[in-house]
């Protein structure tokens, strides 16, 4: 399980504290279901919204560590 978590962390990292949108390639399937009704579904849309991310975006981490 400890791979499962750090997939995770991994893609969570790369796409919203790094802003890196290639991250999508390797962690995201191609029938990716976002589950934000205002991102559509799909790998390129997520990407898309990566790479548009605003300088003041903040994405927080709420959590200490990750539990499965």
């Amino acid at each position: 399980m400890e791979d499962a978590k750090q997939i995770a962390l991994c893609a969570l990292t790369g796409a919203f504290i790094d802003r890196d949108p290639r991250v999508v390639e390797r962690y995201f399937a191609p029938d990716y279901i976002q589950h934000n009704p205002a991102i559509p579904n799909g790998p390129k849309a997520i990407a898309e919204f990566i790479a548009n991310l605003s300088k003041d975006f903040s994405y927080e981490w709420p959590w200490r560590r990750v539990i499965w």
